[in-house]
């Protein structure tokens, strides 16, 4: 079994200049024939590639790249792709909350079964256990359908790279 990660990254090492790599990203994804739209910051060498507006949902990804300065004259590309920063920290939030709720509903159960009293804070907790349980089936569905997305940033991102 394939276990996916929630947010891959990835690093590359480059020959050329942090300065050279950045622009020839830039060049390269201003083409016209390019199906993304971008965003670059020369001083701090980063570029955040995304689907066209028109071809954006929900769970369209976003690759964000840092280009820095490595060990004996390289340059070293770190990438990261995930769903946009607002689908993004609405999971983690949902995530942090309701393993919270979670610990609480647990020790208040264990508590009332401690008082030989009826202790319904556990299925609570067993409620919450399925729900997150969901919520992470939704983020797995959301990667399986913005897969063509995601593998057409990292196409662009590699021919960028790759090209002389």
């Amino acid at each position: 079994m394939r276990v996916r990660r929630v947010r891959p990254r990835f690093r590359t090492a480059h020959s050329d200049a942090p300065e050279a790599l950045l622009a020839r990203i830039v060049d390269h994804v201003k083409q016209p024939a390019c199906p993304c739209e971008y965003m670059a910051s020369n001083p701090h060498r980063l570029v955040e590639l995304r689907v066209p507006e028109a071809e954006r949902h929900l769970w369209s990804p976003v690759l964000a790249v840092t280009i820095s300065d490595g060990t004996e004259g390289e340059s070293v590309v770190d990438g990261l792709l995930g769903p946009s920063p607002s689908v993004w920290t609405f999971f983690a939030m949902l995530y942090t909350g309701l393993s919270t709720f979670i610990l609480f509903a647990l020790i208040f159960g264990t508590v009332q079964w401690s008082l030989n009293s009826r202790p319904w804070g556990l299925w609570v907790a067993v409620g919450l256990c399925v729900s997150l349980a969901a919520a992470y089936g939704s983020s797995l569905f959301g990667q399986r359908l913005a897969a063509p997305q995601t593998a057409t940033l990292r196409r662009i991102l590699d021919d960028a790279l790759d090209r002389l």
